[in-house]
């Protein structure tokens, strides 16, 4: 993991950053693997810049009418053609 991609943001930054709240984000990481944060060594779960980018384009299709449960299992590549833009997570 490059020094960019660090995971270092708190569910509480994550939150005010992609505008999904923490409760949320813990029902998408466990119930459709949306993201898949990694754990300090005490076990706090950290975001790096790549998966908070793929949260807001989730959010973005959720709030465009598309279940969560589909477009958590897409690519971000894929999300991004289904809302027929070019927001896309570099790979």
């Amino acid at each position: 993991m490059s020094a960019d991609e660090e995971a270092r943001y708190a569910p509480a930054a994550v939150a005010l950053m992609t505008g999904v709240s923490a409760h949320v984000l813990r029902a998408w990481e466990r119930r459709y693997g949306a993201v898949e944060p990694r754990r300090t060594p005490g076990g706090a779960r950290r975001y790096s810049e790549r998966e908070i980018a793929r949260l807001r384009l989730l959010r973005r299709a959720v709030r465009a009418g598309h279940p969560i449960g589909e477009v958590a299992r897409l690519t971000d590549a894929e999300v991004a053609r289904l809302l027929g833009d070019g927001s896309v997570v570099p790979e």
